[in-house]
């Protein structure tokens, strides 16, 4: 989707649909992207015993919160993108 999305956006509208705005709206949805590979990460340690549970708490709420902030950022972008 990362690839298909700008591609079919590009096809339809050409340059003029490419705004900053939709770029900065990419980079939010790629922050996504590692934050998500980065949380399942502390998950692999936590069932592999290399963190213990109240670290894993602290991290998994961090993941989250981030992950809210991340995605309402998102949305807020992709309306003014295309706005």
């Amino acid at each position: 989707m990362l690839v298909s999305g700008p591609l079919l956006l590009w096809l339809k509208y050409g340059t003029a649909g490419l705004t900053v705005m939709f770029w900065i709206k990419m980079a939010l949805v790629a922050a996504l992207l590692v934050n998500v590979v980065i949380g399942l990460g502390a998950v692999k340690k936590l069932r592999g015993g290399a963190m213990d549970a109240m670290d894993a708490m602290d991290a998994m709420k961090r993941f989250s919160t981030l992950e809210i902030v991340i995605s309402f950022a998102v949305v807020m972008a992709a309306v003014f993108t295309f706005n």
